[in-house]
C-alpha cells in the first residue's frame, strides 16, 4: 500500500514536470519526494521527454518495488505465486490476475491491489507442469494474498538502555532522514491491525514470573464496515480504507548503493 502511494506521488510529480515544461517552453526540474523521503529530482522537457539521471533509489519508471533487495517484484500476488513455484515446486499457472497483468491488462485483485500492465511489468505465472497441470487453485492464491496483506507487524519488546542508545545513534548519524520511523497509509486496504507490546501486567498470569514467551501482549483492532448485499447471507465485511499511521516501520522503500564491498 505504501509502495503504491509513493509510486503514485512520484509519477504525478513526473507528469507535472512535463506539463510545466510544455507551458513554460523550457526544461523544468522538480524534486521527487513522498512521505518525507527524497528520491532525487526529475526534469521534464517541452517535447514530453524526461531526464531521469538525477533519480535516486528507484528505477527510471518511478515504480517502488518493495520485494527483494534488488527491487524486482511489485505485488504480494507476484511474491506468492513466485514462492509457490520456486520454493515449493507448485504451479499456480492459471492465475487470471497475473496472466492479464503480464499481458498488459489492468486488474484489481480480491485484496484491492491494482495490477496495471500498461504502466508496470509483471511476471506471468509459471507454465503448467506437463504431468500435474495447474496445481494451485486461484482461490488459494487469493487467500494467501489476503493473509499476507493483513499479516501482523513486528512487536515492541522489553525497553532497554541499549535499544534506546541504538535509536539515538540511528538518528544522530542521519539514518532516519531516509528510513523514516512512521509513515501514513492514505487508504488502508487491511481489515484488521495487531499491535504487540511488552506488557507484563496483561501477558503474565499469576504468579507474575509465569510469563509466556517474552511478556508480549497483542491487541487486535478490526477495520471493517458491514454492507448488506441483499443476498440474505451474512453482511459483507469490507475494509474501511481509512488512513493509518504505521509506527516504527523504518523503511524508505528506497534502494541504496552500499558500495563495491557489498557486491
Amino acid at each position: 500500500m505504501l509502495a503504491d502511494e509513493i509510486t503514485t506521488d512520484l509519477r504525478s510529480t513526473r507528469d507535472l514536470a512535463v506539463t510545466l515544461a510544455q507551458q513554460m517552453n523550457r526544461p523544468m526540474t522538480l524534486k521527487l519526494a513522498s512521505k518525507g523521503v527524497n528520491y532525487g529530482s526529475i526534469t521534464g522537457n517541452p517535447d514530453g521527454s524526461v531526464d531521469t539521471s538525477k533519480i535516486q533509489g528507484v528505477d527510471a519508471d518511478l515504480r517502488v518495488k518493495p520485494f527483494f533487495a534488488e527491487g524486482s517484484t511489485i505485488s504480494i500476488r507476484e511474491f506468492v505465486v513466485g514462492a509457490l513455484h520456486k520454493e515449493m515446486g507448485l504451479e499456480a499457472s492459471a492465475d487470471p490476475d497475473l496472466l492479464a497483468a503480464s499481458a498488459g491488462g489492468r486488474v484489481v485483485t480480491p485484496s484491492g491491489m491494482v495490477l496495471d500492465g500498461s504502466k508496470d511489468k509483471f511476471s506471468p505465472p509459471p507454465a503448467p507442469d506437463k504431468e500435474n497441470g495447474n496445481e494451485i487453485d486461484t482461490s488459494l492464491v487469493d487467500h494467501l494474498e489476503f493473509y499476507l496483506l493483513n499479516y501482523f507487524k513486528p512487536g515492541h519488546g522489553q525497553p532497554s538502555r541499549t535499544a534506546d542508545g541504538g535509536r539515538k545513534v540511528f538518528n544522530r548519524i542521519g539514518c532516519s532522514s531516509c528510513h523514516v520511523a512512521d509513515l501514513t497509509i492514505n487508504h488502508d486496504r487491511r481489515v484488521a491491525d495487531l499491535e504487540t507490546n511488552y506488557d507484563p501486567a496483561r501477558a503474565c498470569g499469576p504468579p507474575l514470573d509465569a510469563c509466556f514467551f517474552n511478556a508480549l501482549f497483542a491487541s487486535a483492532s478490526a477495520f471493517v464496515r458491514e454492507v448488506d448485499d441483499g443476498s440474505g447471507l451474512p453482511h459483507l465485511k469490507l475494509p474501511q480504507e481509512n488512513s493509518f499511521l504505521v509506527k516504527d516501520i523504518f523503511t524508505d522503500f528506497k534502494r541504496h548503493d552500499v558500495g563495491p564491498n557489498f557486491y
